[in-house]
């Protein structure tokens, strides 16, 4: 069940590349070979850990404080973000199809109704070869074809334990207690292979702590942001996140928390590489694209700022099934 799956999963380490394009172009044109065979059902399981952790690191990052900027105050810098994959996510149990046509006859389960697990993108070692059934292999031979070549061979994993992303941000106060932040990098050629990578987003965080009768302890904001990514013809992803962000100074150090509702889209888009005619696969030249079925997920976030002066030094860790961390260097005149 293969195709251009490994441009597509390319895609995908390339969005994981943002951060680091020349030292991850090797892996990211490995991967593309790797899912150029993919089948349509079979392409999104063997991605997923990537699909999901590019979606879990999407929106992180974006703030650093509770407490918006002042009007006409301004942030510039760059953050740095990662999601674990998760070990349960180094494995799939591969779709098999349910019917072929070979030599103008149909086949019932050609390759049987369950196959053993294969590695995902992120896990290790070779993917499982699974030989066509007694029919089809019958009927190859009276073809004078060997069966071998009518084996469903999956991709090997490329042991991938994370996945990076990276931006410019930039940010500024405006009245009524409003900050925006613009945030991303112009279109960037990585390979002939991969394409181009771009991403670019936009977040508002606005004050309610101004409209207590009270000044509390705690600031606190209400954040709403919107994030995306794309990698040549491969991959488009983007994350709306909402929710709520409290914070309080202690000398040079700010901390802050916040509770978040994000909700994440991708799209998969890829050419079948099928020049030998499988009949389990998609014709040659086909082109695919999938939009796996993300959930939306409740994140909670906890991180620190350091406060020197006009330079400021922040990291965050955020909840999930992928964990992930972001560590951004700014300066700031609030």
């Amino acid at each position: 069940m293969f195709g251009n799956v490994h441009r597509c999963a390319a895609l995908i380490a390339a969005v994981a590349s943002l951060s680091l394009p020349g030292a991850l172009r090797a892996q990211d044109a490995e991967i593309i070979r790797q899912i150029e065979t993919l089948a349509q059902d079979n392409a999104p399981l063997y991605l997923a850990p990537i699909t999901n952790g590019v979606s879990a690191a999407l929106n992180r990052g974006v703030f650093y404080s509770a407490e918006p900027h002042g009007v006409f105050g301004f942030d510039i810098g760059v953050a740095a973000m990662a999601a674990w994959i998760p070990s349960a996510d180094d494995l799939f149990t591969p779709v098999l199809p349910d019917e072929v046509t070979y030599q103008g006859e149909t086949y019932e389960d050609p390759y049987g109704t369950s196959a053993g697990p294969t590695p995902t993108v992120s896990g290790e070692g070779d993917g499982v070869v699974i030989q066509p059934g007694p029919e089809l292999t019958a009927a190859a031979l009276l073809a004078g074809e060997d069966p071998s070549d009518l084996a469903l061979s999956f991709p090997r994993g490329l042991d991938i334990p994370v996945v990076p992303f990276a931006v410019v941000q930039a940010a500024m106060g405006f009245p009524g207690g409003t900050e925006i932040a613009v945030r991303g990098f112009p279109s960037v050629e990585v390979s002939e292979d991969v394409g181009a990578i771009g991403a670019l987003g936009v977040a508002v965080t606005h004050s309610l702590t101004q409209y207590l009768p009270v000044a509390p302890v705690l600031d606190v904001s209400a954040h709403l942001s919107w994030q995306s990514a794309n990698v040549g013809d491969y991959l488009d992803a983007d994350a709306i996140g909402y929710g709520l962000i409290a914070g309080a100074d202690a000398g040079p150090v700010s901390v802050f928390v916040a509770g978040l509702r994000e909700h994440p889209e991708v799209t998969l888009g890829y050419t079948i590489s099928n020049p030998s005619g499988n009949p389990a696969l998609p014709r040659d030249g086909l082109r695919v694209v999938v939009s796996p079925d993300l959930d939306p997920t409740n994140r909670f976030s906890a991180g620190m700022t350091l406060n020197l002066l006009a330079f400021k030094l922040s990291g965050a860790w955020t909840s999930g099934e992928y964990q992930s961390v972001a560590v951004k260097a700014l300066v700031a005149i609030r």
